[in-house]
């Protein structure tokens, strides 16, 4: 077995529980790069498409009735989060591309700020959402099949996709060819640095099936800057999210009997009170923009 970031063998095996859907754990098998700091599944080359269906993550088709809630709550958190970005760039007449855009989210947001958008999704179910929104601008398949021209787009964003991806330096090789010199790229991600990763242990609530590589700091600038960007910005990832939505997905992802909780307390809470929306500043997630290196 070779790490797929740095080719190397100094892994060291251990054992984690995964959670997926309807909160169903199992054990499963994983590696930890000593070189370069990566965590990724010991199958991580399994094919995980058939999880991609439209009852995929916290806002499938079987809660539609709280898409809305839903839907404001992932642009509220989006538009908090490229506040980071705007530090960097200004939007008038940028093209921006979303990885894994899901039903449009991040698009939505990314065109109300300026940027002319686009997205990639794998999910057949979310495109026929986000080809509504957006039409002709969503490119159904894998990054790495898309047609686009070399130094087209001023931003590419990857928010929570960086983690499925079980080749992540072929995707960011082909983010680097389609992104302008001095472009932007822009990721949210599991981070296994953080507090509750060493608090859980083997039950951090990250260890998903569909997760397949885990990143920190280390191994990110690693990937970045063998792909030919330098990492200019790493934070903790704030999310902002209504108590509608984390209701919504503590059914399909709970830890610590939050789930229960929320299944026994919310639908007793008034409807002003299920909208409001809060920070959450433990999300075990980092958020990272790198720049794409100019050829000058």
């Amino acid at each position: 077995m070779l790490c797929p970031l740095c080719n190397s063998r100094e892994l060291t095996a251990k054992t984690i529980l995964n959670q997926g859907n309807n909160n169903l754990k199992k054990e499963q098998g994983i590696f930890e790069c000593r070189k370069c700091g990566l965590i990724f599944a010991d199958d991580y080359l399994a094919s995980r498409e058939h999880l991609y269906t439209e009852n995929y993550a916290a806002w499938g088709a079987d809660i539609l009735q709280e898409e809305q809630a839903i839907s404001l709550s992932k642009k509220e958190a989006f538009r908090c989060q490229l506040k980071i970005l705007l530090k960097y760039i200004r939007p008038a007449g940028k093209k921006f591309l979303d990885v894994g855009t899901g039903n449009g989210y991040m698009m939505e947001v990314a065109k109300e700020a300026g940027f002319e958008v686009w997205g990639t999704e794998i999910s057949s179910a979310a495109i026929a959402i986000a080809e509504k929104k957006f039409p002709g601008k969503i490119f159904e398949g894998r990054l790495e099949n898309t047609v686009y021209i070399d130094d087209f787009f001023d931003v590419i964003s990857l928010t929570d996709v960086l983690e499925h991806l079980p080749n992540p330096r072929e995707t960011i090789r082909e983010v680097e060819r389609i992104l302008k010199p001095d472009g932007y790229l822009f990721l949210i991600s599991p981070d296994t640095d953080s507090i509750w990763r060493t608090l859980l242990g083997k039950k951090w609530f990250q260890y998903k099936y569909d997760h397949v590589c885990y990143f920190n700091r280390t191994s990110l600038k690693y990937l970045l800057k063998d792909s030919g960007f330098e990492l200019i910005e790493f934070r903790n990832n704030v999310k902002k999210f209504s108590l509608a939505y984390y209701d919504a997905y503590f059914q399909k992802y709970s830890f610590l009997g939050i789930g229960n909780f929320f299944r026994f307390v919310f639908p007793l809470l008034p409807k002003l009170i299920q909208s409001w929306s809060f920070s959450n500043p433990v999300s075990g997630e980092f958020l990272a923009v790198a720049r794409k290196k100019s050829n000058l």
